[in-house]
């Protein structure tokens, strides 16, 4: 082979790829500008009242049924289409879980789950549950509205599932039934991100496993890029705190859990959890980190990029034909 071939190679592994990485941090700094100059908090606030209109949504009752319809409008206002309930059986009734798919698809067979619960319980006569979980709907509603501004055009890698549970409260029924309705698709999920009580504090811990480890690690890379840390740290999922995502985690799905700071939220499952207990600041945040975030997942080509170790081989499989190269000219000359 020809030294200005084995140069061509050298350039084309190494050159490249740091260009593309240059541009792809570029497009990325667009993207944290329009979802920072979209961002609308007032919609959450918006949402988050809305529900709480209802005084109570347990599971299985009118007032949550009601919820259900409106979370379903919401989602249908703002990019995720095919919005549809699936009925579960609940106490001699049905609940209601609301699903949808953000409606840039790919065809694809590759998802992401994002979810939260938007059921409520309390220990007194009313459950408003505003951090608990209303906060979180409406951050997923807010996310699902910036989705569809800085995807406009890009048909993404995967698809983005929308699931709203309610059951949470009462043995996470909600999710359970979900899984075993969607075996098929339990089986293309690259990851789960789950929201629970994440509007309270000043920052969100991100709870994970053995699974989902770097998923926890680039939810905190994406807060540095962004300059939001408001995910300071990851920890390993405490069998003692339950959510819906513990039932994706049982299966070994790369499974996360955003949840509030480290202190305690003392009005949950109260009549007190109530609009005024919550940091919209943060929850605004929280939409616009997991916008980006959900965003490099569905565009991102997981699993091509060159590694460290990959490129150390290739380089040496390219160099050591020019080390010859040129240690036979020498030969030559020196005859």
């Amino acid at each position: 082979m020809k030294l200005k071939n084995l140069i061509i190679i050298f350039l084309i592994f190494n050159v490249i790829p740091y260009y593309t990485e240059i541009k792809s941090n570029d497009n990325y700094l667009n993207i944290i500008y329009e979802i920072n100059n979209n961002i609308n908090k007032n919609n959450i606030i918006n949402t988050v009242s809305k529900l709480c209109e209802n005084n109570s949504r347990i599971t299985g009752t009118l007032n949550c049924n009601y919820s259900a319809f409106y979370i379903r409008n919401a989602l249908e206002k703002n990019n995720i289409s095919n919005v549809f309930f699936q009925y579960f059986p609940f106490n001699n009734t049905k609940a209601i879980n609301v699903i949808g798919k953000l409606k840039n698809q790919t065809k694809l067979n590759s998802n992401i789950l994002l979810m939260a619960h938007y059921d409520s319980i309390s220990v007194d006569n009313i459950a408003p549950g505003a951090n608990d979980n209303a906060a979180s709907v409406a951050c997923i509603i807010e996310i699902a509205r910036l989705l569809q501004i800085i995807l406009k055009g890009i048909i993404p890698q995967r698809n983005l599932i929308v699931l709203l549970t309610s059951g949470e409260e009462e043995s996470l029924c909600g999710s359970n039934s979900w899984i075993i309705n969607n075996p098929q698709t339990i089986s293309t999920l690259l990851c789960v991100i789950n929201f629970d009580m994440i509007g309270y504090g000043e920052y969100h811990t991100v709870i994970s496993n053995e699974d989902s480890n770097w998923l926890a690690r680039y939810i905190i890379e994406c807060g540095t890029t962004m300059n939001l840390h408001i995910s300071k740290s990851y920890a390993i999922y405490p069998a003692t705190a339950r959510s819906d995502h513990a039932n994706f985690m049982y299966m070994n799905i790369p499974t996360a859990w955003i949840f509030e700071q480290d202190d305690y939220y003392v009005w949950m499952h109260t009549a007190q959890d109530t609009i005024d207990k919550i940091n919209f600041s943060l929850v605004s945040n929280c939409a616009k980190l997991f916008t980006f975030i959900l965003y490099k997942l569905m565009i991102e080509k997981r699993g091509t990029n060159y590694s460290i170790i990959g490129l150390i081989f290739l380089n040496l499989l390219i160099l050591l034909p020019i080390r010859f190269y040129f240690i036979r000219k020498i030969n030559i000359n020196k005859k």
